[in-house]
């Protein structure tokens, strides 16, 4: 795994409900910014976050284990 991917602060990452994928931030994007600007990578098919920033908020969460 390469060092730029290991997270510096756990404080903003955000996980998907659905699948438990966890975003890392990556230069000005943080998680929840991915999520509406991508989806999420296995499961935006169901979830349709893409766009959509009300669904990113009802469909990940800060609060997770992992």
């Amino acid at each position: 795994m390469a060092l730029e991917t290991v997270p510096k602060d756990l404080r903003h990452l955000r996980a998907c409900l659905l699948c438990s994928l966890v975003k890392v931030s990556v230069g000005d994007l943080v998680t929840i910014d991915q999520f509406e600007y991508d989806g999420c990578d296995n499961c935006d098919a169901y979830l349709q976050m893409k766009g959509n920033r009300e669904m990113v908020y009802d469909c990940t969460s800060s609060s997770f284990d992992g």
